[in-house]
């Protein structure tokens, strides 16, 4: 019986070998020569499980009829089942720690079986070992080198990846968690560790160490922002699981982050507009970034501050037009707030860093207008009359058509 899998797509066909010899090959489609690849592997601890609850029941159901397409795709979830029970139960379990790059810890335990105690003891540095050439750039070891490595002190298998060669190192390293295991994450890393103060900064982090966590701390945008509290606060309020079986994203290398970096980010942005040349300031928790980007965007507001600050406008997304003019400057937005009574002076932050941009209607009715940015395209986020009053329907209908004509 032929235990190896094939996977089959339009531009490619791919045939893995089975355990204990596992090895993958793919041919493009209209071309008769071979290559070795690294497939996409997903070897959780429990067997192959389907991505939508009772579609197996769902298509095996006698009243029902399969269309082509999901008999295919029941036939390759079977295969994909198959191939992974020949892989002993052990060896899923260790493998399955991980989100990504499975094949490489796959290979190397069956290269050489001692290793899999080690990747127990130590999931981050076993990862590294499996992925030894993107780190130090040495040729794949053999089968004897692993074993040798394996063996070897922790601080020193770091030091032969390119890692600091410390005990403070080393002990980082233990406290990371398998599932934030990613290549691009751990060179970033290693790189980072040159910093004394990252080295310090991941020591006082409570374990286990989150992708969320060494996302703020290896963005050299939001390190600066982070404090030991914030750190415990991310800990203490990890992203919510992804469930299992949706961790095939081998090719792609990367580790979602929480939605916190992207905040983190956008704060350490605001503040280098606002205090120019001043250090940013010092997150605590994650309250503390909407304070902290509140605070900052009220100080982006405040009077003759902000009209004559060096905050600069990025060019108007859409164009005016003789009854539609862009606020283009500080300046402008706080004397449109003056006159027509409301808010938009909290927004020159928002333009500054392109999240909005802001308009004066002077026809049908005097108005403003606020656009942002989705899916690559601008549209309206309000259109509103002096004291933030409904405009009429013609006045939304002309401002309507002002946006529909400048997208052609």
């Amino acid at each position: 019986m032929d235990s190896r899998l094939y996977r089959y797509t339009f531009k490619d066909m791919t045939v893995v070998n089975a355990w204990p010899k596992p090895a993958a090959w793919y041919r493009r489609t209209g071309s008769d020569r071979w290559y070795p690849c690294k497939p996409s592997m997903d070897l959780w601890p429990k067997v192959y499980q389907p991505f939508l609850p009772g579609i197996e029941e769902d298509l095996c159901s006698p009243d029902r009829r399969m269309s082509d397409c999901e008999a295919a795709y029941a036939q390759q979830m079977r295969a994909e089942n198959d191939y992974a029970k020949t892989i002993p139960m052990e060896v899923r379990q260790v493998v399955g720690l991980f989100r990504c790059c499975q094949w490489n810890v796959l290979r190397m335990i069956a290269r050489c079986p001692a290793t899999i105690d080690f990747v127990r003891r130590n999931p981050i540095l076993g990862f590294c070992l499996a992925a030894s050439r993107s780190f130090s750039g040495h040729r794949e070891p053999s089968a004897c080198r692993l074993a040798q490595l394996a063996g070897l002190k922790q601080r020193h298998l770091l030091q032969w990846l390119g890692f600091p060669g410390t005990e403070a190192a080393a002990r980082v390293i233990r406290k990371i968690a398998p599932q934030a295991a990613a290549i691009c994450t751990l060179k970033a890393l290693k790189v980072a560790m040159g910093d004394s103060n990252v080295l310090k900064m991941l020591s006082h982090a409570p374990a286990p160490i989150r992708a969320e966590g060494l996302a703020v701390v290896l963005n050299p945008r939001t390190r600066q922002l982070v404090s030991p509290s914030l750190i415990s606060d991310l800990w203490a309020n990890p992203e919510e699981p992804m469930p299992e079986g949706h961790f095939s994203i081998e090719n792609h290398d990367l580790v979602i982050p929480t939605e916190c970096v992207g905040s983190l980010s956008e704060l350490a942005e605001l503040s280098s507009l606002v205090r120019p040349g001043r250090h940013p300031p010092r997150v605590r928790s994650i309250e503390d970034i909407n304070r902290w980007y509140g605070k900052l965007s009220m100080e982006a507001a405040r009077g003759e501050d902000a009209a004559q600050s060096g905050i600069r406008f990025p060019p108007p997304p859409i164009q005016g037009m003789a009854f539609i003019l862009p606020l283009m400057t500080p300046k402008d937005l706080i004397e449109e707030g003056q006159r027509q009574r409301n808010c938009v002076a909290q927004y020159i932050a928002d333009v500054a860093m392109g999240r909005r941009y802001i308009y004066r209607v002077l026809a049908p009715e005097r108005a403003t207008v606020s656009v942002f940015p989705i899916e690559g395209a601008w549209a309206i986020e309000n259109v509103e009359a002096a004291n933030s009053q409904p405009v009429e329907e013609i006045t939304r209908q002309f401002v309507a058509e002002w946006i529909s004509d400048s997208r052609g």
